[in-house]
């Protein structure tokens, strides 16, 4: 019986800007590693996007890498060209080009867009093709978000036309509480973590870290303050409350620890006009020297040096946010990875992520400035507790959230589904 796994999703290459294209990326590998012991051909289906022109000398390299490393690799892809205004049959006709080559008789297909996946005309059009191919098409989506979890409008989708439905990369147990697994009509759920390449994500001596992004970004990290702070996900409000941190670098401040803040927006160019309201914040609060603005994106041998270079990794989330978030975040897993102590808050976000009793300690219960303020001297003027944050945060994403944890999915995933 010939089989294949396809991915289907957006921009699944470089910039990875995104924590979606990052958690597609980690599945393809995870396909491409399990494809030969499995025995089914990997496969992809995505846009190709072309980085405007001020982009495209920063990600040529990381383009080129991704080509020798992923698509090589694959049985087989297909690349849609952006923008499109209805994807749906250009993705049945990719779909049917590859089954047609390799003769399948069983296809699984990784959903990861959430307009596709919100969209019923590709759920249609699948079964339907199902029907006619006679093939067995079993359509794993991959939700991502709290917010895709609670919307209603995919299990309409799911109930009316399609036999068989898996969910996953959702950890929460408390969450499936609201979904009965005897109840034949909702989708079953199977977990598949997010997982992190700890091969690529490790840790390096600041030094050299400071060295090279010194090289690469043109910022002195090492000599501008006595410590430095990462913040590398969106700046809106919910994710980045600007007065709040301002406050709390200001009394640090005062009481004589001089701490720059980074910021790396994971959409610089869109972001312009947030990143000079933060830069116009700080001189409010005389800090207009310890901001730095990252207005282009990061490779990502730029991030991995940036998250070793820096002392602590900061994102903070509101009990409400405006916008998704990857649960748990990825950039939290990413800084983990590399031994960078990190302090955000207690939310539904990050409970997944904190598994030990010191790391809980340090996530803050609210937006409270003491409370922030005494949490980070205490990360920043102690070199061996972040030594030991360290060694406990890297456990961390190599027992729950590695690349051979998310193989192990995949393999009682497929398992399930045969």
């Amino acid at each position: 019986m010939s089989r294949a796994a396809i991915v289907i999703g957006w921009r699944i290459h470089p910039p990875w800007i995104d924590g979606t294209s990052v958690l597609a990326r980690s599945v393809v590998n995870g396909l491409i590693e399990l494809s030969e012991a499995m025995a089914f051909y990997p496969c992809l289906i995505s846009t190709y996007w072309i980085p405007e022109h001020r982009r495209l000398s920063i990600l040529n390299d990381e383009l080129h890498r991704y080509k020798q490393s992923y698509l090589s690799k694959l049985a087989s892809f297909e690349f849609l060209r952006e923008p499109l205004p209805n994807p749906a049959p250009l993705m049945i006709s990719a779909l049917f080009r590859i089954i047609k080559r390799f003769r399948l008789e069983r296809i699984y297909i990784h959903l990861f867009d959430q307009v596709l996946l919100n969209e019923a005309q590709l759920v249609l059009l699948l079964r339907k093709f199902s029907l006619l191919s006679k093939r067995k098409i079993r359509i794993i989506d991959h939700v991502r978000t709290l917010t895709q979890l609670e919307t209603t409008r995919w299990n309409i989708i799911i109930n009316k036309c399609i036999d068989v439905y898996a969910l996953t990369s959702l950890t929460f147990k408390n969450i499936f509480k609201a979904i009965s697994p005897n109840d034949k009509e909702r989708p079953m759920f199977l977990v598949i973590p997010p997982s992190i390449n700890t091969r690529i994500f490790s840790s390096y001596p600041k030094e050299k870290a400071c060295e090279i992004i010194t090289q690469r970004l043109n910022l002195d990290l090492c000599s501008n303050s006595d410590y430095t702070m990462l913040h590398m996900a969106s700046v809106s409000e919910d994710r980045f409350p600007a007065h709040f941190i301002l406050k709390s670098l200001a009394k640090l401040k005062h009481q004589g620890i001089n701490v720059s803040l980074i910021v790396a927006s994971r959409d610089p160019i869109k972001n312009l006009k947030r990143l000079k309201t933060i830069i116009n914040a700080s001189k409010k609060y005389g800090l207009e020297e310890n901001i730095i603005l990252l207005k282009r994106y990061l490779t990502e041998p730029e991030k991995v040096m940036l998250l070793n270079a820096v002392d602590v990794l900061l994102q903070l989330y509101s009990s409400r946010l405006t916008h998704d978030v990857i649960v748990p975040p990825l950039t939290l897993l990413e800084a983990m990875a590399c031994g960078t102590p990190i302090i955000s808050t207690k939310t539904l976000y990050t409970v997944d992520v904190v598994k030990d009793r010191l790391l809980d300690n340090l996530a803050l219960k609210s937006l409270d400035v003491n409370e922030f303020s005494f949490k980070l001297e205490s990360i920043l003027t102690d070199n061996s507790f972040r030594k030991k944050i360290a060694r406990i945060e890297r456990k961390i994403v190599e027992d729950y959230f590695s690349i051979s944890k998310l193989k192990e999915a995949i393999k009682r995933l497929y398992n399930e589904l045969e």
